[in-house]
C-alpha cells in the first residue's frame, strides 16, 4: 500500500471544485425560498458594508423574516460562548454579512470573502447557524455547504499549531508532485485538499457519505489517501479515524479494540506510525465490508 497515493487526476478535480465556492450553487440551492431583495456590485469592503446596511426586514416575507431573526439569536449565541459580547449594532453588521452570503445577494465575491473572513466563525458554526434556520439543509448538503466555505475561509495563519503541520505537509506533497503550477495553483489545490481533508461523515449516513464523494468526483480510495495525509492523535484515534475514512462509518467497539492492538504490536515490533497505519488500513480493505463498499460507488 503505497502512503501517499494521490493520483493526478485528483488534483485536476480539486482545482475544478471552484464552482462550490460560487455563491448561486449550492447556497442558493440550500435557501430557495429566500428571494434575494437586491444585486449590488460594490468596488470596497467598506462600500458593502454600506450596501448590507440596506437589508430591511420589513420588506421580506414571514418566511425569510422568520429565518432572519432564528440565524440572529443563533449567532449570538455562537459569539457568546466565545465571550465576544458585541453590541446590538456590531450584530446586525455580522448578520446582514452572514444574511448577503447565504442569499448571494451581492455580485461581488472578493467583498463576501472579506466579509465571511470578518465573521471570525468557523465553516463549522456558519453551517450551524444555517442549519439552525433551515433544518432542510443536512447529511451531504450540509457537508458539502461546508466544504464551499472551507475553501474560502482557510488561511494557514489562523490555524492551530498542530494542523499547520497537516496543512504544511500537503503543501510539500503538491510542490513536489506538481512542480508545473504556478504559486496561484499551489494555494488553490493546497486549500482544496485542505479542505477535503476537514469532511466529517459523522454526522451522516452511508448514503449521504457516498453522495458527498461522487458529488465531487471523488474515488473512496483517493478520499482515503487525502485523508491520511491529517491522520493524528492516539491509536485509539487513528484507528476511529481510519474506520471513517475506509469504511465510511464510526469504528464498532469490538472491531476498534482489534485494531488498535494490531498498531500496538506492529509498533511494538518496531514499525513507524506511518508504516503500521498503512498495514492496518491494508488490512482492513481486503475484508468483504470494504469490497462491498466499493461496489456502491460510481465508476
Amino acid at each position: 500500500y503505497e502512503r501517499i497515493k494521490v493520483l493526478n487526476f485528483i488534483i485536476a478535480v480539486l482545482l475544478s471544485l471552484s464552482s462550490l465556492v460560487n455563491t448561486s450553487g449550492v447556497i442558493v440551492q440550500a435557501n430557495k425560498n429566500i428571494e434575494p431583495k437586491i444585486f449590488i456590485s460594490v468596488k470596497s469592503f467598506k462600500d458593502f458594508l454600506d450596501d448590507i446596511d440596506k437589508i430591511d426586514l420589513d420588506s421580506m416575507d414571514s418566511e425569510s423574516r422568520n429565518i432572519y431573526n432564528e440565524s440572529l439569536k443563533k449567532i449570538s449565541e455562537i459569539y457568546n460562548s466565545k465571550n465576544k459580547n458585541y453590541s446590538d449594532e456590531e450584530l446586525r453588521i455580522r448578520i446582514n454579512i452572514y444574511w448577503a452570503f447565504i442569499t448571494s445577494s451581492h455580485e461581488d465575491g472578493e467583498s463576501l470573502i472579506e466579509g465571511l473572513k470578518y465573521l471570525d466563525l468557523t465553516p463549522d458554526e456558519i453551517v450551524s447557524i444555517l442549519t439552525t434556520a433551515n433544518p432542510k439543509l443536512v447529511g451531504a448538503d450540509a457537508e458539502l455547504f461546508k466544504l464551499s466555505l472551507s475553501v474560502l475561509l482557510v488561511e494557514r495563519s489562523r490555524l492551530s499549531d498542530e494542523d499547520k503541520i497537516i496543512y504544511d505537509k500537503i503543501e510539500k506533497y503538491v510542490r513536489k508532485e506538481h512542480n508545473d503550477f504556478n504559486e496561484d495553483k499551489i494555494r488553490e489545490s493546497v486549500n482544496l485538499i485542505w479542505s477535503i481533508a476537514q469532511i466529517d461523515l459523522s454526522k451522516c449516513d452511508l448514503k449521504d457519505r457516498i453522495d458527498v464523494l461522487n458529488e465531487i468526483s471523488l474515488d473512496l480510495e483517493s478520499f482515503q489517501n487525502i485523508k491520511l495525509l491529517t491522520l493524528k492523535g492516539s491509536n485509539n484515534d487513528i484507528v476511529s479515524s481510519i474506520y471513517e475514512m475506509v469504511l465510511l462509518r464510526d469504528s464498532d467497539e469490538e472491531g476498534k479494540k482489534y485494531w488498535v492492538s494490531v498498531m500496538d504490536k506492529l509498533q511494538k515490533e518496531g514499525k513507524s506510525t506511518e508504516s503500521s497505519i498503512d498495514e492496518v488500513v491494508y488490512r482492513m480493505k481486503q475484508e468483504n465490508e470494504y469490497r462491498n463498499l466499493v461496489s456502491l460507488f460510481n465508476t
